[in-house]
């Protein structure tokens, strides 16, 4: 039985042949919740991403065999730090100490700007039996809690440097805990160690109280005079006035806007085992005006020529591209799309 269903997102309209009707009640053949959690399989995925031709049969296998892998340990060290070069040859010198931390087990992440992120692959049973793995991972806990480095996602850190940020922007982080990104904004608004107060700030909000509160302890260690933490939901972010030239107040407008938005995380699934269980289209449509919302809250708010930046950590078009569409229909004239590609070596 084929049905058509007609649905109404907000300033969308969505044309084109008819190939496949999913439906929010939609459900495999056979389909059974899993009860182990440790069971990587949900037919859902494969249900809404290879019909509706998002990906390709023969791209599906291999995108699902590479969500069923182990993320690794990535961490950046904290580009403000006085110690950042003793780290970097510290961590060298643990290399070349250790041969079997040499080739792709320990890293440099080649995009990443001066070379101060590292990949450390090895699993949690190698780990633990391996002494100078579990020294190297040792060592990475005690600098983390000095805050001289941040273990953080490789993909989690794409999204500040897209922003360029300079030391006299005005810098806005939405949706901010727990707060890796803003480390980031900050550390790039410092000059990286060279500017030590900047003529500008970093505003990092969440919409969540005990967040906002993550947020403060996460970024104490970059020790910056230029940080202000604010409680507030994204998609009514309050308007800011400044009167720094004594002639009234007048709106303030952000240089740089940061929006990674609440998402159904599909893009997750390597680190979040819940999900193999729980994840269905329909979060995310559920999710859509919410993540608009924002980012229409976000380009208002935007001065002529600044940037803002959407992310998500899902890759479901609905999420992704509809959202920035219905931005680039709202504010047609106002908002240039920016190919990005070549933006990061390597």
């Amino acid at each position: 039985r084929f049905f058509i269903t007609v649905v109404f997102l907000p300033n969308h309209i969505f044309c084109g042949k008819i190939t496949h009707i999913f439906t929010m009640e939609t459900q495999p053949a056979n389909y059974k919740t899993p009860v182990d959690p440790e069971i990587k399989e949900n037919p859902y995925l494969s249900y809404y991403y290879v019909p509706l031709g998002i990906l390709k049969e023969e791209e599906f296998k291999e995108f699902e065999e590479k969500m069923k892998e182990s993320l690794p340990i990535t961490f950046r060290i904290n580009s403000k730090d006085e110690n950042r070069e003793r780290l970097v040859k510290f961590i060298e010198d643990f290399i070349n100490q250790y041969p079997e931390l040499k080739g792709e087990t320990l890293k440099q992440i080649c995009w990443y700007p001066s070379g101060l992120a590292y990949e450390f692959s090895v699993s949690r049973a190698e780990l633990r039996k391996n002494e100078n793995y579990k020294r190297f991972h040792q060592f990475l806990v005690r600098e983390a809690d000095l805050s001289r480095i941040f273990r953080q996602e490789a993909v989690s850190m794409i999204p500040t440097l897209m922003l360029d940020v300079q030391p006299h922007h005005l810098v806005l982080d939405m949706c901010a805990a727990p707060g890796n990104k803003s480390a980031q904004l900050l550390e790039a608004l410092h000059g990286h160690g060279t500017v030590k107060i900047p003529e500008g700030a970093v505003i990092s909000n969440d919409a969540d109280a005990k967040r906002a509160m993550m947020l403060v302890n996460n970024t104490t260690g970059i020790n910056s005079p230029a940080l202000i933490v604010t409680n507030h939901k994204g998609q009514t972010f309050p308007k800011l006035f400044t009167d720094l030239e004594g002639t009234g107040l007048e709106e303030a407008k952000f240089d740089r806007i940061l929006c990674d938005v609440p998402c159904s995380g599909d893009g997750t699934f390597r680190k979040n085992m819940l999900l193999w269980k729980n994840w269905h289209p329909r979060l995310g449509t559920s999710l859509h005006t919410l993540q608009l919302m924002i980012l229409e809250s976000a380009v208002k708010k935007l001065k002529v020529g600044g940037i803002v930046v959407y992310s998500t950590c899902s890759m479901n078009p609905i999420e992704d591209e509809a959202v920035l569409q219905a931005a680039l229909n709202k504010f047609k004239g106002c908002l240039e799309l920016v190919d990005l590609r070549e933006k990061l070596p390597n």
